[in-house]
C-alpha cells in the first residue's frame, strides 16, 4: 500500500431551513391569515431574523431554554416582524416540543409552519400523524415525494405513515426497497409481522457471492443481547464477502449471549467468540477484539443491528479502488420492532444518516494512530474516525443516502434522557459534547502526530475527558465549585480562573462549573488556559447530569440570560459567594 498522507480536511458547517408562517401561534387562537407560497416559490434566503431564530434555537437545546423560548415564542407571535424570522421561531418551537413528546404543544405551532418549505412541512406532518390527522399527513408526504422523488427521507417518512395505517407490511415496505433499488442494492424480502429490523432478508437470487478477495474482521461487543445477537450474527455471515473474521467479544453478560454465539461458531469456523471477566464497554471490548483481528481491513458491527448483505463488499471494493483514503463509512437507518424508521432528534426531516459505527479501516493504521479510547461509555466512534481523517485525509462516505444497516432502537434506547445520551451531545455542559470539543481540539494542536498512537491504556490521555463517559458516579462531592463563563474572550475568565486555581494550591478540590453569558458565547471555545488546567488535572469541569454537593459555591460573572441554565449540572452548596 502507497503511504497514506498526513493531512486535516476542511471543518464543515450544516445550515438549517427557515420560512415563512401561516397564523399568529397562540393556543385557542382562530389562526390569522397570511399570503400563502406556491409550489414554485425559490426557497427565500436566510434573513437577520431567520438566522437569529436559529441562533435561538441552538440555545434552546444547548441548555438556555428559559431565555430562548420567551424569545422565540415573541418572535413567532409577533405579527409586525418579519414573516421568514416568525417561521424559523415557530419551527424551532415545534421541533423542541415533538423531540420531548409534547405533542399538544407542538400542535400550538402547527399552523405557523410553511408547507412550501421542506423541513417544515416534515415536521407538520410528524405533529399530524401523532394528533390523528393522518390523511392529511399522507397526502402532504405524497406532494412532496411528487416534487422530489428521489428523497430517501421522504420515502421513509410516507413508509411509517403506511405501517400506522396499515400496520407493518409490505405497503411501507415497498418504499424502504426503493431507496435501496435507487443507489442498486439488492432488495429485501418484506418481513413477516414483528419480525423487526433483525427479520430483514434478501432474496439470495439477487446476490452474487465473493469468496476472494481480502480477510475482513468484523468486531462484535456484545453485552446481555441474548434476544438479537442471533439474527444480528446471521447478517453478517450472508454478506456477499464470505471471507471473514467475526470477533464476538461477550462483555461479561449475564444472560445467553456467550452460549449463543458459541454455537454459532461451531457451526461456521469465520466466528471467533473471546469472554471479558467483567464489563468495560463496547470500546474496550473492540480492543480486545482488534488485538486478535487478522484480517487486511477492520469494522464493527454491533450485536443488535442487521447488515444488508452488500455492506461488507461495498467497503471492501472502495477501499481497494483507492488504496491512498485510510477508511470509509456507510449510512444507516435506525428502527424499532415494528419497523418504524426513527428520524433525527434535532433535525427530524433526516432518517437515513452517516453511520460512524459502520467504519471500516485498513489494519496497519491502528498501529499509527492506536485503538478506540479504551475506557469510554460512548461517543468514541466519531473520536476514532477523527483523529483517522486528522492523521492521514479524508474518510470516504460511501453512498450517501443508502441504508446498509438497519439499528434496532428500543423504547429505552430512543429516550437519549441519560447524562451520556445523544442529548448530552447538545447541552452546553453535555458530557458527549465536552467529549467532542476536547479531541477535536486536541486534533488541530501542533503536537498532535506526535502524540500519536493515542493508547488510553497505556498513556495519559492527552485531552480532557468528562468523568460521566468514564463510568464515574453522577453524585460527588468536592471543596468548592467556580462558576463563570469560561469561554475565549469572556471579562469574567480570568479572575475565575485564578479564583480556582488558588483553592486547588490551598489543597482544596476545585470543579469549574461553565455558564455562557449570551449567545454569542455559545459559539466559543473554552479559553485555552482553562482547557490546560483541566488537560493537568489540577481541575475538572462539571458535565450535565451530575449532582455536586460542594462546601462553597463562588459565581463569577452575570450567569446565563434568563438566569437559569437547563440541564445543567446540579450544584448544592453549604454556602454562595457573589
Amino acid at each position: 500500500m502507497r503511504p497514506l498522507p498526513d493531512r486535516s480536511p476542511p471543518p464543515g458547517k450544516p445550515t438549517d431551513g427557515v420560512a415563512r408562517l401561516n397564523s399568529d401561534g397562540t393556543a385557542n387562537k382562530a389562526p390569522v391569515e397570511t399570503p400563502q407560497p406556491t409550489a414554485s416559490s425559490a426557497p427565500a434566503k436566510p434573513t437577520q431574523s431567520m438566522r437569529h431564530a436559529v441562533q435561538l434555537g441552538d440555545a434552546l437545546w444547548s441548555g438556555l431554554g428559559t431565555y430562548a423560548r420567551r424569545e422565540l415564542e415573541g418572535m413567532a407571535t409577533d405579527a409586525s416582524s418579519e414573516l421568514g424570522g416568525r417561521a424559523a421561531a415557530a419551527h424551532e418551537m415545534a421541533v423542541w416540543h415533538l423531540y420531548r413528546n409534547d405533542v399538544d404543544e407542538a400542535d400550538r405551532w402547527r399552523g405557523l409552519l410553511d408547507d412550501d418549505v421542506l423541513e417544515h412541512a416534515v415536521v407538520a406532518t410528524l405533529i399530524d400523524q401523532r394528533c390523528g390527522r393522518v390523511e392529511e399527513a399522507r397526502a402532504r408526504l405524497e406532494q412532496w415525494i411528487n416534487r422530489r422523488p428521489d428523497d430517501p427521507h421522504l420515502k421513509l417518512h410516507l413508509a411509517n405513515i403506511r405501517n400506522h395505517e396499515a400496520g407493518p407490511g409490505p405497503a411501507g415496505f415497498e418504499l424502504f426497497n426503493d431507496v435501496l433499488a435507487a443507489e442498486g442494492a439488492a432488495l429485501v424480502v418484506s418481513p413477516e409481522p414483528g419480525a423487526g429490523p433483525l427479520g430483514l432478508t434478501v432474496e439470495q437470487s439477487q446476490l452474487l457471492d465473493r469468496p476472494d478477495g481480502p480477510l475482513v474482521t468484523v468486531i462484535m461487543p456484545a453485552f446481555n443481547a441474548e434476544s438479537t445477537i442471533g439474527p444480528a450474527l446471521d447478517s453478517l455471515l450472508a454478506q456477499t464477502h464470505r471471507r471473514l473474521q467475526v470477533i464476538v467479544v461477550d462483555d461479561s453478560s449475564i444472560d445467553d449471549t456467550a452460549a449463543i454465539a458459541q454455537a454459532a461458531a461451531a457451526a461456521d469456523d469465520r466466528i471467533v467468540v473471546l469472554s471479558q471477566d467483567r464489563n468495560c464497554g463496547a470500546y474496550a471490548a473492540r480492543n480486545v477484539g482488534l488485538e486478535r483481528a487478522e484480517g487486511a481491513y477492520v469494522t464493527v458491527h454491533d450485536a443488535d443491528d442487521w447488515a444488508h448483505p452488500e455492506r461488507i463488499e461495498r467497503q471492501v471494493r472502495d477501499l481497494e479502488d483507492f488504496p491512498t483514503v485510510p477508511a470509509n463509512v456507510t449510512d444507516w437507518v435506525r428502527a424499532d420492532a415494528d419497523l418504524v424508521f426513527q428520524p433525527h432528534g434535532r433535525h427530524p426531516y433526516k432518517i437515513v444518516g452517516k453511520s460512524t459505527a459502520s467504519l471500516m479501516v485498513r489494519r496497519e493504521l491502528f498501529g499509527v494512530v492506536g485503538p478506540w479510547d479504551h475506557h469510554m461509555r460512548g461517543a468514541a466512534d466519531f473520536e476514532m474516525l477523527r483523529r483517522l481523517q486528522t492523521r492521514f485525509g479524508a474518510v470516504h462516505h460511501l453512498s450517501k443516502n443508502l441504508p446498509l444497516a438497519v439499528s434496532l432502537r428500543t423504547p429505552s434506547s430512543l429516550t437519549g434522557s441519560s447524562a451520556t445520551g445523544i442529548q448530552s451531545l447538545w447541552l452546553v455542559n453535555g458530557a458527549r459534547r465536552q467529549y467532542l470539543e476536547r479531541f477535536v481540539a486536541w486534533n488541530r494542536d501542533d503536537s498532535f502526530p506526535a502524540s500519536l498512537p493515542f493508547d488510553a491504556r497505556h498513556h495519559a490521555r492527552p485531552f480532557p475527558v468528562p468523568a460521566l463517559l468514564l463510568g464515574g458516579p453522577t453524585d460527588t462531592m468536592v471543596d468548592v465549585v467556580v462558576t463563570a463563563d469560561f469561554t475565549s474572550g469572556s471579562p469574567s475568565v480570568l479572575v475565575a480562573l485564578d479564583d480556582a486555581c488558588s483553592a486547588q494550591r490551598d489543597g482544596r478540590s476545585v470543579a469549574l462549573f461553565h455558564q455562557p453569558n449570551s449567545l454569542e458565547a455559545l459559539q466559543h471555545d473554552l479559553d485555552e488556559r482553562v482547557v490546560e488546567a483541566l488537560r493537568k488535572g489540577r481541575l475538572r469541569l462539571l458535565s450535565a447530569g451530575e449532582t455536586v454537593r460542594c462546601v462553597e459555591l463562588r459565581h463569577h460573572g452575570g450567569g446565563v440570560p434568563g438566569g437559569a441554565l437547563e440541564g445543567g449540572p446540579e450544584v448544592i452548596a453549604d454556602r454562595e459567594v457573589r
